[in-house]
């Protein structure tokens, strides 16, 4: 799957965290962040890369990057 913005990221892990049958207040626990944290994100607000990694790892989850291909990085091409 493949996420570009703040909006797939919130859309992904909502649905990570439903799959899970987790409700965001739960999440948050496991995570150790409060559920406004958890809804802020889900809602593509964004998030730090501590936030990202709590959730990650209180949904079982983890990150994979791929590099894009060489001509991606042409400026304009965005």
């Amino acid at each position: 799957m493949g996420i570009r913005s703040n909006i797939d990221l919130g859309h992904t892990l909502r649905q990570m965290r439903q799959a899970a049958g987790l409700t965001q207040a739960q999440l948050g626990d496991k995570a150790s962040l409060r559920q406004r944290t958890i809804s802020d994100v889900e809602q593509g607000r964004g998030c730090t890369t501590e936030t990202l990694f709590a959730l990650l790892t209180a949904l079982g989850a983890e990150i994979t990057v791929d590099a894009r291909r060489v001509t991606d990085f042409i400026p304009g091409n965005y």
